[in-house]
């Protein structure tokens, strides 16, 4: 964590990258929204012959879920599509039918799982808020 060294991937949320490697590899596929494109951008820029380094010197602060938070299901709908997208543009090469097809089961089920239980979260979320907001009410008395 505290030295630089190769990894497979890197956080679209903080990029630094060379002009060539822009130009060798294009930008991010647009039919990923929100979720994966910068994983599908890494494996082609590792497919092209680059290497991605983690350099521990800079950071940045990365506000989870700041951009869908308030569409939940709009949320669970991109994050898992876009593995389901992945799974189809990427792997095709690497795992057979039958497993490609266990992966879309499970995301399918994954999916009507958070679905479910998302008014729960939701609820539980409120909850949390409103007690936090009278505790810092009563603080302030």
């Amino acid at each position: 964590e505290r030295e630089t060294h190769r990894v497979e991937a890197a956080s679209g949320s903080y990029l630094f990258f060379r002009r060539e490697v822009l130009d060798a590899v294009g930008g991010f596929d647009e039919r990923f929204f929100l979720y994966a494109e910068d994983l599908d951008w890494c494996l082609r820029v590792r497919k092209k012959g680059f290497s991605i380094y983690y350099y521990p010197v800079t950071s940045v602060v990365h506000q989870r879920a700041a951009s869908s938070a308030r569409r939940p299901l709009a949320r669970l709908w991109h994050m898992h599509y876009t593995a389901f997208l992945y799974i189809v543009k990427n792997q095709r090469q690497e795992y057979p039918i039958y497993v490609r097809s266990v992966l879309y089961l499970s995301l399918a089920c994954r999916l009507a799982l958070s679905v479910m239980i998302l008014p729960f979260q939701l609820a539980w979320k409120a909850l949390f808020k409103a007690k936090e907001k009278k505790q810092n009410a009563d603080i302030k008395d």
